[in-house]
């Protein structure tokens, strides 16, 4: 083979080994392109989707008003321009009959935050937002991953409302709702667990029976307590009617429920000896809600210190935010049927501390049945 001949096969291999390089370099060229593009898109996609964009509407599903003094919401509408509609509810398992769609933010019990997230219905917080939960106090600090979804506003007790006149020189004890003295004098709430955890800690000084024994003896008591009820009632606006009109002498309540009354010198709030009850009001985001910033920013507002002690106190309940206890005076934080001392105190149970076992969802669907024959429709008869 001639020297022109391998310079020409050289030159031609050279050349496609150039052309080669050419088009790797034009394709790395365009994957980078496409990978850039796709960074880019996902990276305003971000933005968009983390936007701290205030929407000009907020829609809250409450129970009743219980955000506190229409003052709060007023002020939060002026300081950020937001329009504030509140709806309203009774009952706890009612959100799940909602189309949660409608809400950007969802007051609820701590105790329905697994159930909300078992259905995938609730939208991850961002702390970056909620700069006050840093100031949360230890009452209100949920131990589990149910902490992500939930931001505590206040906590409280369920215990026993009576009216001191009418039953004087009362033990601080369960007993009252179950005395035959008092028969159709009573009332308990139209709630099965909180049905359920009274009637055990009356019987058997904890929160739920174990065996099959207990089930038994835990039946017992709620149906002859049952046959002695008044009736069950919804809301603690009901039950202010209740007591007001004198059909009632001692209820099963919320420890906020004394804030429902107008005049109250003849009624005291106390958590039994026995135990009782304890539980955490907050807020939770709907997956579905566009507007999740403003929620967060609106709770945010809510548990700053001023404010969530004006809301403790208008409640007469407990603040979730440690340094609002500087704006609520020794004669609050005294006050042993809001903070309950340390025996007491020791006594208290989550409704979602016990686990339901399958024998105990069944029991609570007797409870059900039970609580049917003497229920809310029977007030609203007598008060008629």
């Amino acid at each position: 083979m001639t020297n022109n001949t391998n310079f020409i096969l050289n030159y031609f291999k050279d050349k496609d080994s150039k052309s080669n390089i050419v088009n790797l370099t034009k394709i790395f060229s365009l994957v980078f392109l496409i990978l850039l593009f796709i960074f880019i898109l996902f990276f305003v996609n971000s933005d968009i989707k983390n936007s701290k964009t205030i929407s000009k509407e907020l829609h809250i599903l409450n129970w009743d008003d219980y955000t506190g003094t229409p003052e709060l919401i007023e002020k939060f509408e002026s300081l950020y321009g937001v329009k504030v509609n509140i709806y309203t509810y009774l009952s706890d398992y009612e959100v799940f009959d909602r189309d949660l769609s409608e809400y950007d933010l969802i007051l609820v019990r701590e105790s329905l935050i697994s159930e909300l997230r078992n259905q995938k219905l609730l939208s991850k917080l961002n702390f970056k937002n909620l700069d006050n939960m840093e100031s949360l106090s230890t009452d209100c600090k949920l131990s589990n991953s149910n902490y992500n979804y939930f931001i505590p506003m206040i906590w409280g007790t369920t215990g026993v409302l009576i009216n001191k006149e009418l039953i004087p020189n009362h033990q601080t004890s369960w007993d009252v709702l179950w005395d035959k003295k008092y028969k159709n004098k009573t009332v308990m709430m139209n709630n099965v667990e909180e049905v359920l955890i009274a009637n055990s800690m009356n019987t058997l000084s904890k929160a739920a029976p174990n065996s099959a024994y207990e089930i038994d003896m835990v039946k017992k008591f709620i149906i002859f307590q049952n046959r002695n009820l008044y009736g069950y009632y919804e809301s603690s606006r009901d039950l202010e009617i209740l007591f007001r009109n004198g059909d009632i002498w001692a209820a099963q309540a919320y420890s906020d429920a004394l804030s429902y009354f107008e005049t109250s010198k003849n009624l005291t709030y106390y958590i039994p000896i026995e135990g009782a009850n304890k539980w955490i009001d907050g807020f939770v985001i709907p997956k579905s809600s566009p507007n999740k910033y403003t929620a967060q920013l609106f709770s945010n507002f809510l548990l700053e210190e001023n404010n969530n002690a004006e809301i403790a106190l208008y409640f007469q309940m407990p603040t979730c935010n440690e340094k609002s206890k500087v704006h609520l005076g020794e004669e609050f934080l005294s006050n042993e049927a809001i903070y309950p001392n340390k025996y007491v105190k020791s006594r208290l149970i989550f409704a979602n501390d016990f686990q339901l076992n399958s024998k105990l969802n069944n029991f609570k669907e007797e409870i059900s049945q039970i609580m049917e024959n003497n229920h809310w429709e029977l007030i609203e008869e007598n008060e008629e």
